[in-house]
């Protein structure tokens, strides 16, 4: 009796399992996959006395190859060999980033810090992946005054408490650690020492946008001018209040050096009219929210749409 051909094929999870089994299929081999291995040794005892599969390929779990392997490698009728596919993590993980599921790479290596999360998904820090932050320092500072301390910020889910140079401090190593290219609202709106500490130490390194600090009104914005505080100013139009008054605003900021964000408010609506504004005006940025809802899906949509129409 000429023995049974039998290939198991495993590896890595994204290194070619499905692929390399649709080239056995090509090759008449009779393909099996998730077969239970514990049911292994009834399955030889039936090829064994079958006359119907001479060439079977199996698609095995690398957990479980091992048990596979030592449960028919026992079995004198068949000729077994094993096919273990490999690559780089590099190419595991980016084909699993195309798939939108997590590779067990990512799950059994979680990363311990940021930088890291973002080398292991295959991009490079400060390159690929930059970061923005939103403060909102106004809540912490209104926190620390409840508890009595004026002119310092709390983290009350911490507790820990920080004077104006501490913020800054902290910002400024923040900065120096991660691949960040703006801050927003890093002090509270009335701290207007401090955001003049903060512009001296980072305004020639990143973006320092004032949203609470200029809430779009060209008063306060004049005011940032004149004592050379922030870098940029959030733009929305619907807090100013009309088209006339947000453009002025552009106007007076581009005039003096500073960048401007186009930006959206809570309870927005499906209307995309900031996107266009936002190419109009030649924003750096715009900032819609998490692609989370219609009403910010939308106004992203606008813009690769607009970039469609000026391709053309």
């Amino acid at each position: 009796m000429d023995k049974i051909e039998v290939v198991i094929v495993t590896g890595m999870s994204g290194a070619g399992k499905t692929q390399a089994m649709a080239v056995f299929e090509n090759m008449e081999y009779q393909c099996i996959d998730n077969y239970p291995v514990a049911l292994l040794s009834e399955f030889g005892d039936l090829l064994r006395t079958s006359t119907k599969y001479t060439k079977i390929a199996m698609a095995v779990g690398v957990g479980e190859a091992i048990f596979a392997i030592r449960v028919l490698s026992n079995m004198d009728w068949i000729d077994l060999t094993v096919v273990f596919l490999n690559a780089d993590d590099e190419v595991l993980l980016s084909r699993y980033k195309q798939t939108r599921r997590s590779h067990p790479l990512m799950i059994s290596n979680r990363a311990a810090s940021l930088i890291e999360a973002i080398e292991i998904a295959g991009y490079k820090p400060r390159e690929d992946i930059a970061l923005a932050l939103d403060v909102a320092a106004t809540e912490m500072y209104e926190e620390a005054k409840k508890t009595g301390k004026e002119s310092g910020y709390l983290f009350w889910k911490t507790g820990e408490y920080m004077s104006m140079i501490d913020m800054v401090d902290y910002l400024e190593d923040l900065v120096d650690e991660y691949p960040i290219i703006s801050i927003e609202d890093g002090l509270a709106e009335e701290d207007w020492e401090g955001w003049k500490e903060l512009t001296n130490r980072l305004g020639d390194k990143i973006q320092l946008v004032g949203d609470d600090l200029f809430v779009t009104n060209i008063s306060r914005l004049e005011k940032g001018i004149k004592n050379n505080v922030a870098n940029s100013i959030l733009i929305k139009p619907n807090q100013i209040g009309t088209l006339t008054e947000t453009l002025n605003a552009i106007k007076l900021a581009k005039a003096n050096g500073y960048s401007t964000v186009i930006s959206h408010r809570s309870g927005e609506t499906e209307d995309t009219f900031i996107a266009d504004l936002s190419v109009a005006i030649n924003s750096r940025y715009i900032k819609a929210g998490a692609p989370a809802r219609t009403d910010r899906v939308a106004k992203y949509n606008r813009i690769l749409n607009i970039e469609e129409e000026l391709e053309k």
